[in-house]
């Protein structure tokens, strides 16, 4: 008969299936479902391990209240299916995977929106074994118990990897497996003091208390055959059901907890050796997640609203790290070490701690399901004594290598041997407090394998001006006003001509460039547009921003929304005399009673928008929050507004700050050039998940190339060309309504699919005449889809011959440029490489004006 060290993946996973298979028939309620046959399962286990039932005796020798009797009926059910399967338990091998998987797949069952609202996403067992190896590998665990914590121990997972640990050590040391008082020591008094975890899910918390105890079991068995003396009793462990970031002693707590909690709180009182864990990646204030208690935090140092929840776990980490012998070993999102909202904690960290090991993981990479990518770090705190050791910093950015495969490479890393250019890798000297100070927002890009890039892109740029918000920036930076309340001073226009007439609307409306992030709802704004005009939330719409020239909504030839240019004066004005416009002062009277209840000051809704930029005559557009880089919006859409469009703050917008510098169109195609995307990147990130905002104070960080007199007319012909075909393709879409075109001019490519193709021959065998609706002249194209295939080209050559000539202007080389692409993922410059090199173009970096005619007459024949 097979035992469970010797079964394979696949009986493995026929024990989870079995557990679960068993849930699904029970008649509990699903927590007390699962814990019945948790505690089955454990019966069992223990039962094969000493060879009799023992369960109950041995957990009451932990005195926890915890354990209640099982059925018999059900632990001989579920023995004779393992029976039926060849397995025996004889040992604890592949124990914390079940444990984790079964776990899990209940959470996936029984509890997603537990799980995105506490942030409950356990760790993979192989990133738990990573992270214990790279704590111990220089430690023999043979002098003594250390002292370990937890603060977020979940099911127990990083706890009973080390006791896996621990136990393994003694049985491999005869004069320790061999010394049945040692190991009674060690059980009854060394593991209980030393080993501490915290909990806030009451049931996780059971879960995780349960999963120690059995790691602890091989220790009793060992007891029991060595002596003839019965243990009675277990001290306390230090396992707390409480909240990390508040702690709080409760009037129930017992004399212990009261006592044991309070030398937790306190980080003078308590230092740990080993501090290894994976703490919930959510903002705070969501879900389990409380507001800290203060005298547990340095609000100073961590910021306030809107903290990310980790950032308090490494703080309570680092605060109880022993400062000679202590390690502390997290795994969280990446985004603290260069993101704003962290520059704080940064700068407190390199002053106290000295950072050992970081290791990044892409997004997917350790949780499928997860976009956020994860960081591993290691460090110590900083003492006089401590060895002289560079930091090493390594990076995977294979999208087709999993998990093992990454953590394989990561654990047999030699920077002296030959490996894997997909793997990053940079070694720096943490030694120097002061060199924080050097970085801008203490960020920690500099230590990042990729800050090689960055740090060579700043150099080549140190000299020139920044694009905004200077003396010598060539361009100033506006944001929208906010329409409040809830966007009311924003209507759609066809209902604003029938609801207040055309005179009205000629007076105090202007078209605005806007966009519906709401659909059918109960809160107060879909409320209130329900009884008026339906049509404004009949779909939740994305932002019609594109790169160059937007892609406006319209009705009946006009935009489709617009806004009402009501401020102060113009309340006063609409006041003085309600019945001059009677339906427009009802509407905005009725605007303020049911959304803004609150501004009783006030008989109408108004606002301030003086910054809409209707008085404008050409701006550069952006959405202020842009959310991510992906494949179907893989670059940032700036685009040229020459018709006054009224803003709202959901977008920010550019204007030359002199009329005799470069041209609008100059600006904007450097702005949407992959050189500006990749200092966007650096400069724009605000979040965990990699989303970007595009603010004034962070634009003002990018530099701006200018260009010569010859330069300046090669990038307006450009965004002219490129401008001009996607004019095109947005009149196909909006004929065809084939969207998929979209993606293609975003993303440069023109290669049709077949359904694209079928597509596109309907509407020409419907419409023979399709040149006249699209304004099209050009007669060389015989089709509609060699039209189509070749605007797609001509956009996509503007866009390379835009992105090089800005590699120019900034005085990038080629290998840079390499770089460059990889890390934003771009691909252009290889689709289009091939093609060229038989052209015999000149080289853009010794001769911009000739390559500037050469391509764009090529672009031209097209």
């Amino acid at each position: 008969m097979a035992v469970l060290d010797d079964i394979s993946e696949a009986q493995v996973k026929a024990v989870v299936a079995i557990l679960s298979s068993l849930l699904e028939t029970s008649r509990e309620s699903d927590t007390h479902g699962l814990m019945t046959i948790y505690l089955v399962f454990i019966d069992v286990l223990l039962q094969d391990l000493m060879g009799y039932r023992v369960m109950k005796t041995y957990m009451a020798l932990f005195h926890d209240g915890m354990i209640t009797d099982v059925d018999d009926r059900q632990v001989e059910q579920l023995r004779s299916l393992f029976l039926a399967h060849g397995i025996v338990f004889r040992s604890l091998r592949y124990i914390d995977s079940i444990f984790s998987h079964f776990y899990t797949s209940f959470l996936e069952i029984n509890a997603k929106k537990q799980r995105k609202e506490h942030g409950q996403f356990y760790t993979p067992q192989s990133i738990v074994q990573f992270m214990w190896d790279s704590c111990l590998a220089d430690t023999q665990l043979l002098t003594g118990v250390p002292r370990v914590f937890d603060p977020c121990m979940g099911i127990g997972s990083f706890l009973c990897e080390f006791l896996t640990r621990l136990v393994n050590t003694c049985m491999g040391t005869s004069s320790i497996w061999n010394n049945a008082e040692y190991l009674k020591h060690m059980l009854c008094h060394a593991i209980p003091q030393n080993i501490w975890g915290v909990e806030i899910d009451p049931f996780a918390f059971k879960l995780g208390k349960l999963n120690v105890l059995v790691h602890l079991f091989p220790l009793y068995k060992r007891i029991t055959e060595l002596s003839n003396h019965h243990i009675v009793s277990v001290d306390r462990l230090h396992l707390f059901c409480n909240d990390t970031l508040r702690l709080t002693i409760y009037d129930n707590a017992s004399p212990w907890e009261r006592a044991e909690l309070q030398r937790l709180r306190d980080a003078t009182q308590l230092k740990f050796d080993y501090i290894v864990t994976n703490p919930p990646y959510m903002i705070r204030k969501t879900g389990l997640i409380t507001e800290p208690d203060p005298a547990l935090y340095d609000a100073r140092v961590l910021g306030g609203r809107g903290a990310q929840a980790y950032l308090y776990f490494m703080w309570i980490c680092m605060q109880r790290c022993d400062p000679v012998s202590g390690q502390l070993c997290l795994i969280t999102p990446s985004q603290w070490m260069i993101l704003e909202f962290a520059r704080h904690l940064r700068a407190w960290m390199w002053q106290h701690c000295q950072l050992l090991e970081v290791y990044q993981f892409e997004p997917y990479k350790v949780w499928p399901k997860i976009q956020t990518d994860s960081l591993i770090f290691r460090l110590r705190m900083r003492h006089e004594n401590a060895t002289k050791k560079k930091l090493l910093f390594l990076r995977h950015m294979s999208r087709k290598a999993t998990l093992d495969d990454i953590l394989y490479a990561y654990t047999h890393f030699d920077s002296t041997a030959v490996h894997d250019p997909l793997l990053k890798y940079k070694l720096t000297c943490v030694d120097n407090i002061d060199r924080i100070r050097q970085s801008p927002n203490a960020s920690f890009a500099f230590l990042s394998p990729t800050s090689k890039l960055s740090d060579q892109l700043n150099h080549l740029t140190s000299d020139l001006p920044r694009l905004c918000n200077s003396e010598d920036a060539p361009l100033e930076f506006h944001r929208g006003p906010n329409t409040n309340p809830v966007y009311a001073l924003v209507v759609r226009t066809q209902w604003a001509r029938e609801t207040f007439g055309r005179a009205c609307c000629d007076r105090w409306l202007r078209p605005a460039f806007y966009w519906s992030g709401k659909s059918k709802g109960v809160d107060k704004e879909s409320t209130f547009w329900l009884h008026r005009d339906p049509q404004r939330l009949t779909r939740k719409e994305t932002s019609p921003a594109e790169a160059y020239l937007p892609l406006i909504r319209t009705e009946n030839g006009e935009p489709f929304y617009s806004m009402i240019l009501v401020d102060k004066t113009g309340a006063h004005e609409l006041e003085r005399d309600p019945q001059q416009y009677p339906e427009l002062y009802r509407y905005l009277s009725e605007a303020r009673e049911a959304l803004q209840d609150g501004r009783a000051d006030r008989k109408i809704t108004w606002c301030h928008y003086n910054k809409c930029g209707a008085d404008v005559p050409v701006k550069i557009v952006h959405p202020i929050n842009y959310g991510y880089f992906t494949k179907s919006q893989p670059r940032q859409r700036f685009f040229m507004d020459r018709s006054r469009l009224c803003l709202t703050n959901q977008c920010m917008y550019f204007t030359p700050r002199s009329i005799l510098g470069p041209t609008p169109e100059y600006f904007c195609g450097l702005l949407n050039s992959s050189t500006v995307q990749f200092f966007i990147k650096e400069h724009c990130y605000y979040d965990q998940q990699g989303r970007t905002r595009f603010f004034g104070k962070n634009m003002a960080n990018i530099p701006c190339a200018l260009p010569s007199l010859q330069d300046g007319p090669i990038m307006t012909t450009l965004v002219q060309i490129v401008s001009h075909a996607r004019f095109f393709i947005y009149a196909i879409v909006e004929l065809t309504q084939l969207q998929t075109l979209m993606e293609k001019v975003r993303g440069g490519s023109w290669d049709l699919s077949m359904t694209d193709v079928q597509a596109l021959e309907q509407y020409e065998r419907s419409n023979p005449l399709w040149r006249e609706p699209l304004r099209w002249d050009d007669v060389k194209y015989k089709s509609l889809r060699e039209a189509v295939t070749r605007v797609l080209q001509r956009a996509s050559l503007c866009q390379y011959a835009i992105d090089h000539l800005a590699y120019a202007l900034y005085q990038i080389p080629q290998e840079l440029q390499r770089a460059l692409e990889s890390e934003l993922n771009l691909t252009l410059t290889e689709t289009w490489q091939n093609q060229l090199r038989e052209c015999n173009l000149p080289q853009v970096q010794y001769d911009r004006v000739s390559w500037g005619q050469c391509i764009i007459k090529m672009i031209s024949s097209m």
